[in-house]
């Protein structure tokens, strides 16, 4: 009986460090760093994620007031109608991720982003290529300018080929 009482002391206490584990595991993800917020606006504009505006500066995001980011997905809707495709057919994912901090002030950022694109119909295509290595992949390179503005990281600068004011 004696052994019984100490192996379920044993199974509450693991349990007990696996909780609080992740607990500390959700709060050290949740974390605003320049390199997430690089990952993160990059990840959306190749996906076609209108919300890759939240991730970019408020200057940056009107030129000669017009939404940057909404003449960009219209653009590529554009696209996608010229080859008879959807919008969806023209999506890419971003993979195999690295990232650098050239420099970081409180303030400013620069993030060296790199990392493959493949094309990204849906997530089962994406799966399938990505484990019979099928379709084309392309890589990509790029600096990210990134600025703190109202307490998170945002993209500021030249972004891919979003137009320039």
């Amino acid at each position: 009986m004696q052994q019984t009482k100490n192996n379920s002391t044993v199974w509450a206490l693991t349990l007990l460090l696996a909780i609080f584990l992740q607990v500390a595991f959700v709060f050290a993800d949740n974390n605003e760093t320049p390199s997430r917020a690089a990952v993160e606006v990059s990840k959306a504009y190749f996906q076609l994620d209108p919300a890759m505006a939240e991730r970019i500066c408020e200057e940056r995001r009107m030129v000669d007031d017009v939404d940057v980011v909404q003449q960009y997905l219209d653009q590529m809707q554009k696209e996608a109608d010229a080859r008879g495709f959807e919008l969806g057919m023209m999506k890419k994912g971003l993979y195999h991720i690295e990232t650098e901090v050239l420099s970081q002030s409180d303030q400013e950022a620069k993030v060296r982003v790199s990392g493959v694109l493949r094309t990204r119909i849906n997530p089962v295509y994406a799966w399938v290529a990505g484990l019979f290595h099928l379709g084309q992949t392309e890589p990509v390179e790029s600096v990210v300018d990134l600025v703190k503005e109202g307490g998170k990281w945002k993209a500021c600068g030249e972004l891919f080929s979003l137009p320039e004011g």
